[in-house]
Protein backbone atom coordinates (compact mmCIF):
# COMPACT_ATOMS: atom_id res chain seq x y z
CA UNK A 1 0.00 0.00 0.00
CA UNK A 2 1.48 3.52 -0.96
CA UNK A 3 -0.88 6.70 0.64
CA UNK A 4 -3.49 4.17 0.72
CA UNK A 5 -4.23 3.50 -2.35
CA UNK A 6 -2.46 -0.10 -3.99
CA UNK A 7 -0.86 0.00 -7.05
CA UNK A 8 -2.11 -1.36 -9.51
CA UNK A 9 -0.43 -3.72 -12.52
CA UNK A 10 -0.60 -2.96 -16.11
CA UNK A 11 -2.68 -6.46 -16.83
CA UNK A 12 -6.35 -5.45 -16.22
CA UNK A 13 -8.31 -7.76 -14.16
CA UNK A 14 -10.71 -10.14 -15.79
CA UNK A 15 -13.98 -8.22 -16.65
CA UNK A 16 -12.92 -5.21 -14.54
CA UNK A 17 -13.41 -1.47 -15.81
CA UNK A 18 -10.30 -0.13 -17.48
CA UNK A 19 -9.11 3.66 -16.42
CA UNK A 20 -9.45 4.83 -20.13
CA UNK A 21 -6.80 7.80 -19.63
CA UNK A 22 -4.03 4.71 -18.33
CA UNK A 23 -4.83 2.48 -20.88
CA UNK A 24 -4.66 5.00 -24.00
CA UNK A 25 -1.86 6.46 -22.46
CA UNK A 26 0.27 3.06 -21.61
CA UNK A 27 -0.79 2.06 -25.21
CA UNK A 28 1.13 5.42 -26.91
CA UNK A 29 4.20 4.96 -25.09
CA UNK A 30 4.36 1.34 -25.56
CA UNK A 31 4.06 2.03 -29.22
CA UNK A 32 6.58 4.94 -29.32
CA UNK A 33 9.54 2.25 -26.98
CA UNK A 34 8.55 -0.29 -29.93
CA UNK A 35 10.32 2.23 -32.38
CA UNK A 36 13.03 2.62 -29.58
CA UNK A 37 13.62 -1.18 -29.39
CA UNK A 38 14.45 -1.08 -32.84
CA UNK A 39 17.46 1.00 -32.62
CA UNK A 40 16.96 4.69 -31.91
CA UNK A 41 18.80 5.99 -28.78
CA UNK A 42 17.47 5.74 -25.36
CA UNK A 43 17.27 9.53 -25.12
CA UNK A 44 16.33 11.64 -28.22
CA UNK A 45 14.54 15.19 -27.75
CA UNK A 46 13.25 14.69 -30.81
CA UNK A 47 11.45 11.39 -30.66
CA UNK A 48 8.24 11.23 -32.59
CA UNK A 49 5.32 11.74 -29.83
CA UNK A 50 7.07 13.14 -27.20
CA UNK A 51 5.04 15.92 -26.55
CA UNK A 52 1.96 13.94 -26.64
CA UNK A 53 3.20 11.69 -23.31
CA UNK A 54 4.68 15.42 -21.73
CA UNK A 55 1.27 16.99 -22.35
CA UNK A 56 -0.49 13.51 -20.69
CA UNK A 57 2.06 13.73 -17.32
CA UNK A 58 1.07 17.31 -16.84
CA UNK A 59 -2.37 17.57 -17.61
CA UNK A 60 -5.01 18.51 -15.04
CA UNK A 61 -4.68 17.76 -10.90
CA UNK A 62 -1.51 14.91 -11.83
CA UNK A 63 -3.85 12.73 -13.21
CA UNK A 64 -0.90 10.98 -15.22
CA UNK A 65 1.41 11.16 -12.33
CA UNK A 66 -0.79 9.33 -10.44
CA UNK A 67 -1.52 6.45 -12.59
CA UNK A 68 2.03 6.11 -13.07
CA UNK A 69 2.70 6.12 -9.34
CA UNK A 70 -0.06 3.41 -9.23
CA UNK A 71 1.49 1.03 -11.63
CA UNK A 72 3.62 -1.75 -9.38
CA UNK A 73 5.17 -3.67 -12.35
CA UNK A 74 5.39 -1.84 -15.98
CA UNK A 75 8.01 -3.28 -18.67
CA UNK A 76 11.28 -1.67 -19.25
CA UNK A 77 10.01 0.61 -21.99
CA UNK A 78 8.50 2.71 -19.65
CA UNK A 79 11.54 3.13 -17.50
CA UNK A 80 13.33 3.82 -20.64
CA UNK A 81 10.12 6.63 -22.15
CA UNK A 82 9.68 8.23 -18.33
CA UNK A 83 13.47 8.92 -18.04
CA UNK A 84 13.50 10.89 -21.27
CA UNK A 85 10.50 12.95 -19.78
CA UNK A 86 12.45 13.08 -16.32
CA UNK A 87 15.46 14.70 -18.30
CA UNK A 88 13.88 17.14 -20.99
CA UNK A 89 9.97 17.31 -19.87
CA UNK A 90 8.11 20.55 -18.49
CA UNK A 91 10.00 21.24 -14.89
CA UNK A 92 7.32 21.11 -12.65
CA UNK A 93 6.81 17.06 -13.91
CA UNK A 94 10.63 16.23 -13.65
CA UNK A 95 10.73 16.06 -9.96
CA UNK A 96 7.73 13.85 -9.65
CA UNK A 97 8.62 11.51 -12.48
CA UNK A 98 12.69 10.83 -11.30
CA UNK A 99 10.50 10.63 -7.75
CA UNK A 100 8.55 7.37 -9.31
CA UNK A 101 11.54 5.98 -11.32
CA UNK A 102 14.10 6.49 -7.87
CA UNK A 103 11.45 4.42 -5.93
CA UNK A 104 11.90 1.53 -8.22
CA UNK A 105 15.16 0.88 -7.79
CA UNK A 106 18.22 1.84 -9.39
CA UNK A 107 17.45 0.37 -13.41
CA UNK A 108 17.32 3.90 -15.01
CA UNK A 109 20.72 5.10 -13.34
CA UNK A 110 22.83 4.09 -16.52
CA UNK A 111 20.41 6.17 -18.50
CA UNK A 112 20.68 9.07 -16.17
CA UNK A 113 24.71 8.66 -16.18
CA UNK A 114 24.83 8.43 -20.57
CA UNK A 115 22.86 11.83 -20.54
CA UNK A 116 25.79 13.77 -19.26
CA UNK A 117 27.21 13.31 -22.94
CA UNK A 118 23.85 14.38 -24.43
CA UNK A 119 25.01 17.24 -26.97
CA UNK A 120 22.26 19.53 -25.23
CA UNK A 121 22.92 21.11 -22.40
CA UNK A 122 19.32 21.46 -20.94
CA UNK A 123 19.34 17.60 -20.75
CA UNK A 124 22.68 17.41 -19.12
CA UNK A 125 22.30 20.14 -16.80
CA UNK A 126 18.75 17.70 -15.36
CA UNK A 127 21.01 14.76 -15.24
CA UNK A 128 23.46 16.56 -13.30
CA UNK A 129 20.89 17.45 -10.56
CA UNK A 130 19.55 14.16 -10.57
CA UNK A 131 22.38 12.65 -9.91
CA UNK A 132 22.98 15.62 -6.65
CA UNK A 133 20.08 14.65 -5.48
CA UNK A 134 20.75 11.20 -5.15
CA UNK A 135 23.94 10.38 -4.02
CA UNK A 136 25.71 8.10 -6.84
CA UNK A 137 29.06 7.20 -5.15
CA UNK A 138 29.47 4.68 -8.24
CA UNK A 139 29.67 6.87 -11.14
CA UNK A 140 31.86 8.97 -9.51
CA UNK A 141 34.70 8.69 -12.22
CA UNK A 142 31.96 9.16 -14.29
CA UNK A 143 30.94 12.71 -13.24
CA UNK A 144 34.61 13.70 -12.78
CA UNK A 145 35.19 12.53 -16.88
CA UNK A 146 31.97 14.70 -17.33
CA UNK A 147 32.93 17.71 -15.16
CA UNK A 148 36.62 17.33 -17.73
CA UNK A 149 34.92 17.75 -20.80
CA UNK A 150 32.08 20.43 -19.64
CA UNK A 151 31.94 23.72 -20.74
CA UNK A 152 28.65 25.16 -19.95
CA UNK A 153 28.66 26.73 -16.50
CA UNK A 154 25.28 25.84 -14.88
CA UNK A 155 25.81 22.04 -15.37
CA UNK A 156 29.80 22.22 -14.22
CA UNK A 157 27.82 23.69 -10.80
CA UNK A 158 25.38 21.01 -11.08
CA UNK A 159 28.30 18.48 -11.48
CA UNK A 160 30.24 20.13 -8.29
CA UNK A 161 26.93 19.05 -6.45
CA UNK A 162 26.87 15.59 -7.48
CA UNK A 163 30.44 14.72 -6.87
CA UNK A 164 29.98 16.09 -3.31
CA UNK A 165 27.12 14.37 -3.12
CA UNK A 166 28.75 11.27 -4.02
CA UNK A 167 31.31 12.10 -0.83
CA UNK A 168 34.01 13.94 -3.13
CA UNK A 169 35.92 16.73 -1.68
CA UNK A 170 35.38 19.66 -3.99
CA UNK A 171 38.88 20.74 -2.82
CA UNK A 172 39.81 17.70 -5.00
CA UNK A 173 38.42 19.98 -8.38
CA UNK A 174 39.69 22.77 -7.50
CA UNK A 175 43.24 22.59 -5.96
CA UNK A 176 43.18 25.98 -3.75
CA UNK A 177 46.94 24.37 -2.56
CA UNK A 178 47.82 26.36 -5.94
CA UNK A 179 46.55 29.20 -5.58
CA UNK A 180 49.31 31.24 -4.13
CA UNK A 181 51.36 30.35 -7.04
CA UNK A 182 48.70 31.92 -9.33
CA UNK A 183 47.87 34.71 -7.41
CA UNK A 184 51.42 35.62 -6.97
CA UNK A 185 52.05 35.44 -11.08
CA UNK A 186 49.12 37.76 -11.40
CA UNK A 187 49.98 40.27 -9.23
CA UNK A 188 53.37 40.67 -10.59
CA UNK A 189 51.90 41.44 -14.43
CA UNK A 190 48.81 43.89 -12.57
CA UNK A 191 45.25 44.11 -11.78
CA UNK A 192 43.63 45.05 -14.55
CA UNK A 193 42.50 48.61 -14.57
CA UNK A 194 39.17 48.87 -13.89
CA UNK A 195 40.08 47.72 -10.18
CA UNK A 196 42.28 50.49 -9.30
CA UNK A 197 39.22 51.88 -7.12
CA UNK A 198 40.10 49.19 -4.76
CA UNK A 199 41.46 50.16 -1.44
CA UNK A 200 43.39 46.94 -0.64
CA UNK A 201 44.82 48.35 2.81
CA UNK A 202 40.99 48.39 4.35
CA UNK A 203 40.73 44.45 2.52
CA UNK A 204 38.83 42.15 5.38
CA UNK A 205 40.83 39.18 7.04
CA UNK A 206 40.03 36.29 5.05
CA UNK A 207 40.49 32.95 6.68
CA UNK A 208 39.93 29.11 4.57
CA UNK A 209 36.96 27.05 6.42
CA UNK A 210 39.80 25.07 7.65
CA UNK A 211 40.74 28.32 9.66
CA UNK A 212 44.32 28.95 7.78
CA UNK A 213 44.58 32.46 6.19
CA UNK A 214 44.07 33.30 2.55
CA UNK A 215 46.73 35.79 1.79
CA UNK A 216 45.91 38.86 0.31
CA UNK A 217 47.14 37.96 -3.37
CA UNK A 218 44.80 35.31 -3.11
CA UNK A 219 42.16 37.54 -2.67
CA UNK A 220 43.11 39.72 -5.16
CA UNK A 221 43.38 36.95 -7.38
CA UNK A 222 39.58 35.93 -6.58
CA UNK A 223 38.06 39.74 -7.19
CA UNK A 224 40.19 40.10 -10.29
CA UNK A 225 38.73 36.71 -11.79
CA UNK A 226 35.71 37.68 -10.99
CA UNK A 227 36.21 40.95 -12.59
CA UNK A 228 37.58 40.00 -15.84
CA UNK A 229 34.17 37.62 -16.33
CA UNK A 230 32.32 41.36 -16.81
CA UNK A 231 28.90 39.61 -15.34
CA UNK A 232 27.23 40.34 -11.66
CA UNK A 233 26.61 36.57 -11.88
CA UNK A 234 29.25 34.28 -10.53
CA UNK A 235 30.90 31.41 -12.36
CA UNK A 236 30.12 27.67 -11.05
CA UNK A 237 34.17 28.02 -10.08
CA UNK A 238 33.61 31.18 -8.52
CA UNK A 239 31.24 29.88 -6.24
CA UNK A 240 33.04 26.95 -5.71
CA UNK A 241 36.03 28.87 -4.27
CA UNK A 242 33.92 30.88 -1.93
CA UNK A 243 32.29 27.89 -0.60
CA UNK A 244 35.58 27.21 1.03
CA UNK A 245 35.78 30.53 2.69
CA UNK A 246 34.83 30.54 5.98
CA UNK A 247 31.62 31.84 6.05
CA UNK A 248 31.92 34.94 8.08
CA UNK A 249 34.85 36.01 6.54
CA UNK A 250 33.20 35.67 3.00
CA UNK A 251 30.33 37.80 4.11
CA UNK A 252 32.51 40.69 5.11
CA UNK A 253 34.82 40.27 2.27
CA UNK A 254 31.61 40.34 -0.03
CA UNK A 255 29.74 43.08 1.78
CA UNK A 256 33.33 45.10 1.76
CA UNK A 257 33.12 44.67 -2.15
CA UNK A 258 29.51 45.75 -2.57
CA UNK A 259 30.14 49.34 -0.56
CA UNK A 260 33.42 50.04 -2.35
CA UNK A 261 31.87 49.19 -5.53
CA UNK A 262 28.76 51.34 -5.08
CA UNK A 263 30.86 54.27 -3.61
CA UNK A 264 32.85 54.48 -6.52
CA UNK A 265 29.96 54.12 -8.78
CA UNK A 266 28.50 57.52 -6.84
CA UNK A 267 31.40 59.12 -6.05
CA UNK A 268 30.36 62.59 -6.81
CA UNK A 269 32.21 65.38 -8.77
CA UNK A 270 33.80 67.83 -7.25
CA UNK A 271 32.60 70.72 -5.57
CA UNK A 272 33.55 73.67 -8.02
CA UNK A 273 32.38 71.43 -10.85
CA UNK A 274 29.03 71.04 -8.69
CA UNK A 275 28.65 74.91 -8.58
CA UNK A 276 29.63 75.52 -12.23
CA UNK A 277 26.44 73.30 -13.40
CA UNK A 278 24.27 74.61 -10.93
CA UNK A 279 24.80 78.34 -11.75
CA UNK A 280 24.59 77.06 -15.24
CA UNK A 281 20.72 75.86 -14.35
CA UNK A 282 19.89 78.35 -12.66
CA UNK A 283 20.26 80.72 -15.36
CA UNK A 284 17.78 79.39 -17.60
CA UNK A 285 15.70 78.78 -14.68
CA UNK A 286 15.96 82.82 -13.97
CA UNK A 287 14.48 83.25 -17.80
CA UNK A 288 11.21 82.00 -16.68
CA UNK A 289 11.05 82.87 -13.15
CA UNK A 290 10.44 86.14 -12.31
CA UNK A 291 11.08 88.15 -8.76
CA UNK A 292 14.08 85.15 -8.21
CA UNK A 293 17.37 85.65 -8.51
CA UNK A 294 20.46 83.21 -9.73
CA UNK A 295 22.06 83.16 -6.71
CA UNK A 296 18.74 81.70 -4.91
CA UNK A 297 18.14 79.44 -8.03
CA UNK A 298 21.37 78.03 -7.14
CA UNK A 299 21.48 77.68 -4.51
CA UNK A 300 17.93 75.17 -4.24
CA UNK A 301 19.46 73.11 -6.88
CA UNK A 302 23.23 72.85 -6.15
CA UNK A 303 22.64 69.64 -3.51
CA UNK A 304 21.36 67.64 -6.28
CA UNK A 305 24.72 68.39 -8.83
CA UNK A 306 26.56 67.96 -5.45
CA UNK A 307 25.27 64.15 -5.30
CA UNK A 308 25.91 63.87 -9.58
CA UNK A 309 28.42 60.99 -9.77
CA UNK A 310 31.41 61.55 -11.35
CA UNK A 311 31.54 58.92 -13.22
CA UNK A 312 30.84 54.68 -12.92
CA UNK A 313 31.48 51.71 -11.63
CA UNK A 314 30.11 49.59 -14.20
CA UNK A 315 33.33 48.27 -15.86
CA UNK A 316 34.11 46.54 -13.08
CA UNK A 317 30.70 44.93 -12.79
CA UNK A 318 32.38 41.65 -12.57
CA UNK A 319 33.59 42.06 -9.10
CA UNK A 320 29.35 41.59 -7.96
CA UNK A 321 30.18 38.22 -8.90
CA UNK A 322 31.93 37.38 -6.41
CA UNK A 323 30.16 39.56 -3.69
CA UNK A 324 27.05 37.22 -5.32
CA UNK A 325 28.88 34.29 -4.34
CA UNK A 326 30.07 35.37 -0.97
CA UNK A 327 27.20 37.84 0.14
CA UNK A 328 24.56 36.97 2.81
CA UNK A 329 23.00 39.21 5.69
CA UNK A 330 23.71 42.62 4.69
CA UNK A 331 24.18 42.82 0.95
CA UNK A 332 19.95 43.21 0.49
CA UNK A 333 19.74 46.69 2.67
CA UNK A 334 22.79 47.72 1.00
CA UNK A 335 20.74 47.14 -2.47
CA UNK A 336 17.70 48.43 -1.50
CA UNK A 337 19.36 51.69 -0.48
CA UNK A 338 21.10 51.99 -3.93
CA UNK A 339 17.77 51.06 -5.88
CA UNK A 340 15.35 53.26 -4.05
CA UNK A 341 17.82 56.29 -4.36
CA UNK A 342 19.25 55.93 -8.40
CA UNK A 343 16.94 53.34 -10.14
CA UNK A 344 15.86 55.30 -12.83
CA UNK A 345 19.15 57.66 -13.81
CA UNK A 346 21.60 54.75 -13.17
CA UNK A 347 19.84 51.19 -14.93
CA UNK A 348 22.47 49.61 -15.65
CA UNK A 349 23.92 49.68 -12.72
CA UNK A 350 20.58 49.03 -11.26
CA UNK A 351 20.23 45.58 -13.42
CA UNK A 352 23.29 44.56 -12.48
CA UNK A 353 22.93 44.91 -8.87
CA UNK A 354 19.53 42.82 -9.52
CA UNK A 355 20.86 40.50 -11.20
CA UNK A 356 23.66 39.56 -8.72
CA UNK A 357 20.82 39.61 -5.92
CA UNK A 358 19.68 36.17 -7.29
CA UNK A 359 22.79 34.36 -5.97
CA UNK A 360 23.05 35.91 -2.97
CA UNK A 361 22.48 32.99 -0.35
CA UNK A 362 20.63 34.83 2.32
CA UNK A 363 15.90 35.01 2.57
CA UNK A 364 16.15 38.79 2.48
CA UNK A 365 18.27 39.39 -0.48
CA UNK A 366 15.53 36.78 -2.51
CA UNK A 367 12.35 38.89 -1.00
CA UNK A 368 13.92 41.91 -2.05
CA UNK A 369 14.51 40.40 -5.35
CA UNK A 370 11.01 39.30 -5.98
CA UNK A 371 9.90 42.72 -4.64
CA UNK A 372 11.41 44.47 -7.55
CA UNK A 373 10.19 41.62 -9.85
CA UNK A 374 6.47 42.85 -8.62
CA UNK A 375 6.42 46.13 -7.63
CA UNK A 376 9.01 47.63 -9.33
CA UNK A 377 8.17 50.75 -12.28
CA UNK A 378 11.47 51.21 -14.02
CA UNK A 379 10.69 48.88 -17.13
CA UNK A 380 14.69 47.75 -17.64
CA UNK A 381 15.09 47.04 -14.12
CA UNK A 382 11.87 44.95 -13.47
CA UNK A 383 12.96 42.76 -16.61
CA UNK A 384 16.16 41.91 -15.48
CA UNK A 385 14.60 41.17 -11.97
CA UNK A 386 11.84 38.91 -13.91
CA UNK A 387 14.81 37.01 -15.63
CA UNK A 388 16.91 36.61 -12.10
CA UNK A 389 13.63 35.27 -10.43
CA UNK A 390 13.04 32.92 -13.41
CA UNK A 391 16.83 31.50 -13.20
CA UNK A 392 16.52 31.10 -9.67
CA UNK A 393 13.33 29.20 -9.39
CA UNK A 394 14.87 26.85 -12.37
CA UNK A 395 18.16 26.51 -9.88
CA UNK A 396 15.94 25.29 -7.01
CA UNK A 397 13.18 23.72 -9.24
CA UNK A 398 10.60 26.58 -7.72
CA UNK A 399 7.99 28.59 -9.28
CA UNK A 400 7.77 32.44 -8.16
CA UNK A 401 5.48 31.68 -5.55
CA UNK A 402 7.39 28.92 -4.25
CA UNK A 403 9.87 31.04 -3.88
CA UNK A 404 8.50 33.61 -2.12
CA UNK A 405 7.23 30.99 0.09
CA UNK A 406 10.44 29.35 0.92
CA UNK A 407 12.70 32.27 1.64
CA UNK A 408 10.53 34.20 4.44
CA UNK A 409 13.54 35.51 6.68
CA UNK A 410 13.29 33.72 10.29
CA UNK A 411 15.39 36.92 11.26
CA UNK A 412 18.00 33.69 12.83
CA UNK A 413 15.10 32.12 15.40
CA UNK A 414 15.55 28.54 14.61
CA UNK A 415 12.28 26.17 14.20
CA UNK A 416 11.38 27.03 17.67
CA UNK A 417 11.58 30.64 17.63
CA UNK A 418 14.96 30.88 20.01
CA UNK A 419 18.17 32.75 18.64
CA UNK A 420 20.94 32.07 21.42
CA UNK A 421 23.63 34.98 21.11
CA UNK A 422 26.95 33.74 22.73
CA UNK A 423 29.26 36.10 25.35
CA UNK A 424 32.13 33.22 24.90
CA UNK A 425 31.03 30.89 28.59
CA UNK A 426 27.39 32.96 28.98
CA UNK A 427 24.93 32.51 26.52
CA UNK A 428 22.14 35.18 26.38
CA UNK A 429 18.89 33.61 24.64
CA UNK A 430 16.15 35.76 22.12
CA UNK A 431 12.60 34.10 22.09
CA UNK A 432 9.90 35.03 19.52
CA UNK A 433 6.64 35.74 21.65
CA UNK A 434 3.03 35.59 20.06
CA UNK A 435 3.23 39.24 18.97
CA UNK A 436 6.45 38.35 17.40
CA UNK A 437 8.58 39.91 19.11
CA UNK A 438 11.72 38.87 20.79
CA UNK A 439 12.06 38.71 24.51
CA UNK A 440 15.56 38.70 25.94
CA UNK A 441 16.92 36.56 28.65
CA UNK A 442 20.17 36.28 30.67
CA UNK A 443 22.08 33.10 31.34
CA UNK A 444 19.70 33.01 34.19
CA UNK A 445 16.19 33.23 32.76
CA UNK A 446 16.12 36.73 33.87
CA UNK A 447 14.20 39.17 31.63
CA UNK A 448 16.26 42.00 30.25
CA UNK A 449 15.68 44.47 27.98
CA UNK A 450 19.33 44.97 26.04
CA UNK A 451 22.83 43.11 25.77
CA UNK A 452 24.89 44.06 28.25
CA UNK A 453 28.35 44.87 28.06
CA UNK A 454 30.90 41.86 28.07
CA UNK A 455 32.54 41.28 31.48
CA UNK A 456 35.94 40.66 32.18
CA UNK A 457 35.85 37.04 31.95
CA UNK A 458 33.28 37.44 28.06
CA UNK A 459 35.09 36.75 24.53
CA UNK A 460 35.11 39.92 23.89
CA UNK A 461 34.64 39.42 19.84
CA UNK A 462 32.02 37.19 20.56
CA UNK A 463 29.92 39.60 22.86
CA UNK A 464 30.39 42.23 19.84
CA UNK A 465 29.37 39.81 17.26
CA UNK A 466 26.22 38.99 19.87
CA UNK A 467 25.38 42.46 20.10
CA UNK A 468 24.94 43.08 16.18
CA UNK A 469 23.64 39.66 15.37
CA UNK A 470 20.51 41.06 18.01
CA UNK A 471 20.30 44.51 15.86
CA UNK A 472 20.06 42.79 13.18
CA UNK A 473 17.73 40.36 14.10
CA UNK A 474 14.85 43.01 15.51
CA UNK A 475 15.30 45.03 12.49
CA UNK A 476 15.05 41.90 9.89
CA UNK A 477 12.18 40.38 12.27
CA UNK A 478 10.04 43.54 12.00
CA UNK A 479 11.00 44.04 8.58
CA UNK A 480 9.37 40.24 8.33
CA UNK A 481 6.22 40.98 10.22
CA UNK A 482 4.95 43.36 7.80
CA UNK A 483 5.52 42.53 4.63
CA UNK A 484 4.22 38.82 5.33
CA UNK A 485 1.11 40.19 7.48
CA UNK A 486 -0.08 41.95 3.61
CA UNK A 487 0.82 38.36 2.17
CA UNK A 488 -0.87 36.71 4.21
CA UNK A 489 -3.90 39.31 3.98
CA UNK A 490 -3.52 38.87 0.10
CA UNK A 491 -3.57 34.87 -0.07
CA UNK A 492 -7.00 35.34 2.12
CA UNK A 493 -8.25 37.65 -0.28
CA UNK A 494 -7.39 35.43 -3.55
CA UNK A 495 -8.54 32.22 -1.81
CA UNK A 496 -5.11 30.94 -2.02
CA UNK A 497 -4.22 27.09 -0.95
CA UNK A 498 -1.58 24.92 -0.14
CA UNK A 499 -0.71 21.07 0.33
CA UNK A 500 -1.12 19.82 3.77
CA UNK A 501 2.66 19.10 3.36
CA UNK A 502 3.57 22.60 2.01
CA UNK A 503 1.52 24.77 5.11
CA UNK A 504 3.44 22.06 7.87
CA UNK A 505 6.47 22.62 6.09
CA UNK A 506 6.36 26.81 4.78
CA UNK A 507 3.72 27.88 7.54
CA UNK A 508 3.52 25.66 10.54
CA UNK A 509 7.44 24.84 10.51
CA UNK A 510 8.46 28.72 9.98
CA UNK A 511 8.77 30.53 13.21
CA UNK A 512 7.86 33.88 12.26
CA UNK A 513 4.71 32.90 9.97
CA UNK A 514 3.57 30.26 12.46
CA UNK A 515 3.04 32.98 14.94
CA UNK A 516 1.22 35.44 12.46
CA UNK A 517 -0.73 32.19 11.22
CA UNK A 518 -2.02 31.16 14.83
CA UNK A 519 -4.43 34.89 14.61
CA UNK A 520 -6.02 33.43 11.77
CA UNK A 521 -8.41 30.99 11.27
CA UNK A 522 -7.81 27.92 8.35
CA UNK A 523 -10.03 24.85 6.80
CA UNK A 524 -7.88 21.62 6.35
CA UNK A 525 -9.96 19.07 3.73
CA UNK A 526 -8.34 16.19 4.56
CA UNK A 527 -9.41 12.78 2.44
CA UNK A 528 -11.23 10.30 4.32
CA UNK A 529 -8.35 7.61 4.11
CA UNK A 530 -11.24 4.89 5.77
CA UNK A 531 -13.09 5.28 3.06
CA UNK A 532 -12.17 6.85 -0.66
CA UNK A 533 -15.97 7.02 -1.86
CA UNK A 534 -17.05 9.63 1.16
CA UNK A 535 -16.70 13.19 0.56
CA UNK A 536 -13.68 14.65 2.08
CA UNK A 537 -13.89 16.06 5.60
CA UNK A 538 -13.64 19.83 6.21
CA UNK A 539 -12.34 21.34 9.71
CA UNK A 540 -11.36 24.87 10.96
CA UNK A 541 -7.99 25.00 12.79
CA UNK A 542 -5.11 27.18 14.17
CA UNK A 543 -1.70 26.04 14.42
CA UNK A 544 0.38 26.58 17.52
CA UNK A 545 3.45 28.46 17.94
CA UNK A 546 5.30 24.49 19.42
CA UNK A 547 4.34 23.11 15.87
CA UNK A 548 0.80 21.52 16.78
CA UNK A 549 -2.42 21.78 14.67
CA UNK A 550 -5.77 22.50 16.73
CA UNK A 551 -9.69 22.67 15.99
CA UNK A 552 -11.85 25.40 17.58
CA UNK A 553 -12.38 23.16 20.71
CA UNK A 554 -8.29 22.50 21.45
CA UNK A 555 -7.86 18.97 19.99
CA UNK A 556 -4.78 18.23 17.87
CA UNK A 557 -5.94 18.13 13.63
CA UNK A 558 -3.43 15.90 12.10
CA UNK A 559 -2.78 17.02 8.25
CA UNK A 560 -2.50 14.33 5.45
CA UNK A 561 0.47 15.77 3.35
CA UNK A 562 -2.23 15.89 0.26
CA UNK A 563 -5.04 17.94 2.51
CA UNK A 564 -5.96 21.47 1.09
CA UNK A 565 -5.22 23.88 3.59
CA UNK A 566 -7.28 27.54 2.97
CA UNK A 567 -7.61 30.76 5.13
CA UNK A 568 -10.81 31.62 6.24
CA UNK A 569 -10.60 34.96 7.95
CA UNK A 570 -8.52 37.22 10.62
Amino acid sequence: MTGGVARRSLTPSPGGGRDVFRERLHERVDDRMTMLSEGSPPIDPELPDLETVVARLSQGSGRALDAVAEIDVWPESWTMRLVTVALGGPTDVRRAVQDALDARGEAHRAVVVSALTSPRATVRLAAARWLARVPAPDVVHLLERALKAERDDAVVAALFDALVSAGQPLERYLEPHTLPARAAALVADGLPAELDWVDWSGAPRVRWATGQRVRVSVVKWLVARASRMRSAEPSARLVAYASLLRESDATELGLWLLRGWIATDLAPIDAAEAQRRARAEAAVQAQTRIGVSVDELTAAVLPRHLRTPAGSAIASTGVLGLVAATGRSGVAPTVAAYLSAWHAQRVAQSRALVAMLGWVDDPAATTLLLQVHSRFRSPGVQAEASRAVAALAERRGWTAADLLARTVPTAGADESGVLRLSYGDRVFVATLDDQPAFVLRDPDGYRVRSLPAPLVTDDVVAAHEARALLVEARRELRATVAQQEVWLQEAAATGRTWSGEAWMSLVVGHPVLVRLAARMEWTVRNPDERDPERPDVLRTVRPTPDGMVLDLTGRPVRIAPDAVVGLTRR
